[in-house]
């Protein structure tokens, strides 16, 4: 295998973590021996009996009262009281659960600053001297903040979460930006006497406003002070805050819709999921192909894009590309028994999140996933190498492409337009996208006693550069006035811009 070391430490702590064979271990939360409350007793119709699912514990039922009530409740607020008891053991089913099918764990395992156990054992014993409630601000939020300083996953939070802790002042990060060229040796010789860069990100850059080109000098800080001040080349700069002014499109706008503007094919991707009539709507892309491909050049606009499946960008892809192109990461994730009850679960919830679990169409979709899924084999990781995508397109697109992405572009959101430019030489223009990259394939997991319902990542992703967090790296960025202007005002500036190589 190529790559650092460091992945490869990854890869055999990953393999002991969940489970390729396991070592002897002491006995676990030795601190927070305390019986269970009688009220935490976990409730029936959650998850399916074992029996039923090969013998895996984390299979959800789909018929479950106790489920469909924790989906229905959709985002827990601060305020909100919760059974410290029952949150007591819920948490500690967490941490089993994490162990077992959490490609995210063998990072907190390998932190010599973060002592994992003593992490759970410390939120379950809190709780456990909480009294009777808890309000879910206390109970959930502030640990999970902790953990979420030492381990960066914006991913890994409770449903509806995910925006909300990644604007925490604890846990934000931002990108600071200073109008004037830069050579590499004063980019280098930068001291910074507070908020630091996040490795990878201080550089040089090209921008667009409405004159046209301009340099940049770029870092991402997790700070959120309003400029930072740093000594470069014997002068102080003031690198400013970046701000854009995003507006998200309405609800009922189609998730995919493509226009013509002046011989070029605008394709709008406004989200990667939905309920079945909007995934008909998404296939339509890879089907639209013919027609886009008549176009002198090409715009993907995914701004505001939050994410879903990034398999519909994928197909596209196959019909635009001939040959191999490469992904820029490696990637480890669960395999064996376990994952077929993550991508069980993914489809239980989509179901009962769009209220149509019990119409025949859903049941005949579970029967036949049960009919094709293999859990047979022992809990393992897989790592998988960068491997060369195979396109075989008949008719390849031969014009430009350009691919718009801002800060609200997130997880498939962000790994589409990335596909995009690994493939097919898009251009990415706008600025950095949210950074919810490095962790992916998130499945929903259920707290059995309080129906909180969490988001665990299946997949790890590695890159060269950070991305979680920070987002991917724009071509060129647009001005903060020009991030959310209309395509037919941007084409102008986008067409003048140099041809970027094709991979």
């Amino acid at each position: 295998m190529n790559g650092p070391s460091s992945l490869r430490t990854a890869l055999v702590v990953a393999c002991v973590a969940l489970a390729c064979a396991p070592p002897p271990t002491p006995p676990r939360h030795a601190t927070t021996a305390a019986p269970p409350a009688a009220d935490a007793a976990p409730p029936l119709g959650v998850y399916l009996p074992k029996e039923r699912a090969a013998g895996s514990p984390y299979c959800l039922d789909p018929d479950g009262a106790a489920l469909r009530r924790a989906v229905a409740h959709a985002r827990w607020e601060p305020n909100e009281r919760v059974s410290a008891p029952a949150l007591a053991e819920d948490v500690r089913d967490l941490h089993d659960a994490m162990e077992k099918i959490y490609a995210g764990y063998p990072e907190l395992l390998e932190d010599p600053g973060f002592d994992v156990e003593r992490f759970f054992d410390g939120w379950e014993a809190g709780l456990r001297a909480a009294g009777p409630t808890v309000s879910f601000a206390n109970g959930v939020v502030a640990p999970l903040v902790a953990l979420r300083r030492a381990h960066r996953d914006n991913h890994l939070a409770p449903w509806g979460w995910n925006g909300r802790l990644a604007r925490r002042p604890e846990l934000a990060i931002a990108e600071y930006q200073a109008r004037r060229h830069f050579t590499h040796e004063e980019l280098a010789s930068c001291a910074f006497a507070d908020a630091r860069p996040l490795p990878g990100t201080l550089r040089a850059a090209r921008g667009i406003d409405a004159s046209g080109l301009v340099d940049l000098a770029t870092f991402s800080a997790q700070s959120t002070a309003e400029a930072i001040v740093a000594r470069c080349g014997g002068a102080d700069v003031r690198f400013e805050r970046r701000r854009s002014s995003t507006t998200y499109a309405p609800s009922d706008a189609p998730v995919y819709a493509w226009r013509l503007v002046n011989d070029v094919a605008v394709i709008v991707v406004r989200r990667l999921f939905g309920p079945p009539a909007d995934l008909a709507t998404l296939r339509r892309l890879a089907d639209d192909y013919p027609a886009h491909a008549a176009a002198k050049a090409i715009v993907f606009d995914f701004r505001g894009n939050g994410g879903g499946d990034d398999s519909y960008v994928h197909a596209w892809i196959d019909r635009a590309v001939r040959g191999r192109w490469r992904p820029p990461y490696f990637e480890i994730g669960i395999v064996g028994a376990r994952k077929p009850c993550g991508d069980w679960n993914e489809l239980v919830a989509a179901q009962l999140r769009d209220g149509r679990a019990d119409l025949p169409d859903a049941r005949a979709a579970r029967d036949a996933y049960w009919k094709k899924a293999a859990l047979v084999t022992p809990d393992s990781v897989q790592s998988v190498d960068l491997a060369d995508e195979t396109a075989s397109a008949p008719s390849p697109y031969r014009g430009r492409v350009f691919v718009l992405a801002d800060r609200t572009s997130g997880s498939s959101g962000e790994s589409g337009p990335e596909m995009l430019r690994a493939s097919i030489g898009a251009t990415l223009v706008g600025e950095r996208t949210a950074g919810y990259l490095e962790y992916g394939n998130i499945r929903p997991w259920v707290m059995p006693r309080t129906g909180i319902v969490w988001g665990l990542a299946s997949k790890r992703n590695y890159y060269p550069e950070p991305c979680e967090g920070v987002g991917l790296a724009p071509t060129y960025y647009l001005a903060p006035e020009l991030v959310d202007a209309p395509v037919e005002k941007l084409l102008p500036l986008l067409l003048a811009l140099p041809a970027a190589a094709r991979p």
